[in-house]
């Protein structure tokens, strides 16, 4: 069963144009991959993870982050990914990861989403909800990196906004952000 509806979805995502759509079926594969798996499981295959993803860590943007940590800034990298894959990737950069959450009970972990996922203006919203939850309540963005159009609602919240893409979005992002700093990598 779980074979046939992981591969309804992967055809889904297939035919979808729509970045919201995408990212909900995304979603809605990952949660039925994981559920049930114990966090040991998961603690594994986020080792895995990280050992083939290190290497499209983009450097410059590494380098950003240390010079931020060094500062003593607090540096978040807010995603759509799975938030617990993402922070095993990131161990030891100084950074706190927000990203979808997925329910856990009993050291497995459910399937189910918490609240909304991290996607669009969600990641504003899970962002602030993890601000909030320090003792930080004046804060600024100082900087934000993104390779999606998708993350303005939390982009323009920064003081200094970089886009990581391809030649394709770059009139989109100009149009939408006339003041953003474009790399292409």
């Amino acid at each position: 069963y779980k074979i046939i509806f992981c591969l309804k979805i992967i055809l889904l995502m297939k035919i979808s144009k729509e970045p919201e759509e995408l990212q909900l079926l995304k979603d809605k594969l990952i949660s039925k991959l994981i559920s049930n798996l114990h966090i040991d499981q998961v603690d594994k295959i986020s080792e895995r993870f990280k050992r083939n993803a290190a290497k499209f860590l983009r450097s410059n943007l590494l380098y950003s982050i240390r010079q931020h940590v060094d500062l003593n800034h607090l540096v978040y990298v807010v995603t759509a990914s799975s938030e617990l894959a993402v922070n095993k990737l990131l161990e030891g950069y100084g950074v706190e990861v927000v990203g979808t959450q997925f329910e856990e009970k009993h050291c497995r972990l459910t399937g189910h989403l918490i609240r909304d996922g991290c996607y669009g203006s969600s990641k504003v919203n899970e962002f602030l909800l993890r601000v909030k939850g320090t003792h930080y309540v004046d804060f600024e963005i100082i900087e934000c990196w993104s390779d999606s159009i998708s993350d303005w609602h939390l982009m323009r919240l920064a003081k200094k906004r970089y886009w990581v893409n391809s030649a394709g979005d770059e009139s989109a992002i100009r149009k939408l952000d006339p003041s953003g700093i474009l790399l292409r990598l």
